[in-house]
């Protein structure tokens, strides 16, 4: 059976709501498809820094990509 790879690059700057969008992102049905989420952390704190880094950890699917810098919209996106 062919799968389908579904990638979504998802740029994070001191946005909380990611952690929302991906247990939505986890429970949607893939009907075959398989799912791969790259999470940018575009220069955050510390703190939210070490909640995103731990998303692997819940979601297999998923990586995070830490940027040391906020590098704007245009550079969190080619990073993903």
């Amino acid at each position: 059976m062919h799968r389908t790879l579904v990638t979504a690059v998802i740029p994070v700057y001191a946005r909380e709501d990611v952690f929302g969008t991906l247990e939505a992102l986890g429970g949607f049905p893939r009907a075959g498809a398989e799912l791969r989420a790259i999470v940018v952390d575009n220069g955050n704190g510390e703190a939210l820094s070490e909640r995103l880094a731990g998303l692997p950890r819940r979601h297999g699917w998923c990586t995070v990509v830490r940027l040391r810098e906020n590098r704007g919209g245009a550079g969190r996106f080619a990073r993903g």
